[in-house]
């Protein structure tokens, strides 16, 4: 069974122990392997794997566990500030208000040094780890498979302007939202980031959606607009709001639970849906929408994105969604998309 199964699967689980014959069928990675048994075990299901053994209903393994858990989704290192963020324009030489993680200034640079600017080379000898784990579309795998494809990228689009317009981080991971104006407006996208970094803070792997950027749009941008975390707010309790309202709704299908955690005046920044939660569940409900499985949930403050693959009218997508909690519940939401290229035409891990 791979993957693309296996949230199917998951999701006809219930409250009995589903048996799987090794604990990689559950995930790609160590992170996708926790989150899973995270997610079946809030829904009060089992697991149990013959090789190595392991039995969620046992004390002992439940333990072991939450510490692997721990290990898999702990900060890298502590971050003597906490602030706010307010990412500006790379050509004004804007930054974030107060001083940023290593694994921040590592991928923002990442962007802006090296896509911006061209610098290929300080890249790979500055941000990157020693190796680097590709998952965008038509990028192959390593860090020559990253200089060989922005080589040939800077020659199609000698002029670049790139805009960050959102950052936020949680554990190893970082999350950027970005705008990108090619060759004075010819191309414009709107581009959605997740980067994992080591111990060092340097990149070692990377996520992302591309789409293109509305110049048309008839309500709320799907991109700019202020932004600024809430680090007062509580950051796991949104991140569980959200996890549930897509295993419910998204996953499961029961939209009327959709007003459960989404705000009846929701800002939506989808140009496909109009304000409010009763056009958010419209949409949903006319484009016959489920998500396959989520993927990767992160959390900082009062935002909370989640990187998906989803069936939107009969066509799958690489998704993220970026929300912003108040109160418990979501009250803003943008999102970006790009269909799944087939396994035949894959040049690196595929886009998850």
């Amino acid at each position: 069974m791979d993957l693309f199964g296996l949230s199917h699967v998951l999701n006809a689980c219930v409250p009995n122990s589903p048996v799987v014959t090794r604990i990689d069928r559950l995930g790609g990675n160590l992170y996708g392997i926790v989150t899973t048994i995270a997610n079946l075990t809030e829904r009060e299901i089992n697991v149990q794997v013959f090789d190595p053994a392991l039995d969620t209903s046992r004390p002992v393994d439940k333990v072991v566990v939450n510490v692997i858990a721990i290990l898999a989704r702990a900060p890298r290192k502590a971050h003597p500030r906490e602030r706010g963020s307010r990412i500006g324009k790379h050509s004004t030489g804007a930054t974030q208000e107060n001083t940023m993680s290593a694994q921040l200034e590592n991928a923002r640079n990442l962007y802006l040094r090296g896509i911006c600017d061209g610098n290929i080379a300080e890249v790979h000898a500055n941000y990157m780890g020693e190796s680097y784990t590709q998952h965008s579309t038509g990028v192959r795998d390593g860090k020559e498979g990253f200089q060989q494809f922005f080589e040939d990228f800077f020659k199609r689009n000698p002029k670049r302007d790139i805009q960050i317009v959102r950052a936020l981080e949680d554990g190893e991971f970082v999350f950027l939202h970005m705008h990108q104006n090619l060759n004075d407006g010819q191309a414009q996208w709107v581009t959605a980031d997740i980067f994992r970094a080591n111990e060092q803070g340097r990149i070692i792997e990377h996520w992302d959606v591309i789409d293109a950027y509305p110049t048309d749009g008839a309500q709320s941008d799907p991109i700019f607009g202020d932004f600024e975390l809430d680090l007062t707010a509580p950051a796991e309790d949104n991140k569980k709001t959200v996890r549930l309202f897509l295993t419910e709704v998204m996953q499961n299908g029961d939209y009327d639970r959709l007003n459960s955690y989404v705000d009846e005046g929701l800002i939506q920044h989808n140009q496909s849906i109009g304000q409010g939660s009763g056009a958010y569940l419209n949409y949903l409900r006319d484009n016959n929408v489920h998500y396959d499985f989520v993927f990767n949930v992160l959390s900082q403050g009062d935002y909370v994105v989640a990187y998906s693959q989803a069936d939107i009218a009969g066509e799958k997508y690489a998704l993220f969604d970026i929300f912003r909690l108040k109160d418990g519940k979501i009250v803003e939401h943008w999102d970006n998309k790009e269909t799944v290229p087939p396994r035949s035409e894959l040049v690196n891990w595929g886009k998850f």
